[in-house]
């Protein structure tokens, strides 16, 4: 269990320096509200993933099967209503770039793709 944690630590490593790279970048060559977007996009698409990731892996074993199961839906349940409402909170209460952090969640979304690279890392 533990190396599989730590493989979903360090892919959720992986994208907060992306997210922390971008948006160092756009504040250096466009401006921070373009920068900030970026960091609230990551922390839309981060703080889900880390909260589904401590779920699942709370178990182990083939005598943990069902609870395994039943913490994947939770877990899924979980990610998807925090991610609702972080996007709501967001929409809401902070005027953000919305070019920047819908590009930045896509990307983010992306790098599930080619998650077994970033592993190897």
């Amino acid at each position: 269990m533990q190396s599989r944690y730590n493989k979903i630590r360090r892919l959720l490593l992986v994208q907060a320096g992306l997210v922390f790279i971008i948006s160092l970048l756009l504040l250096l060559i466009v401006d921070s509200k373009q920068a900030y977007s970026v960091l609230l996009a990551g922390l839309v698409y981060l703080v889900p993933s880390w909260i589904f990731a401590v779920k699942l892996f709370k178990h182990e074993g083939a005598r943990a099967a069902g609870k395994i199961v039943r913490d994947f839906y939770w877990g899924e349940s979980l990610k998807l209503l925090c991610t609702f409402a972080l996007f709501a909170l967001v929409f809401k209460y902070v005027p953000v770039a919305p070019l920047a952090f819908f590009c930045t969640y896509i990307f983010l979304q992306m790098t599930l793709w080619i998650a077994p690279l970033l592993l190897l890392i």
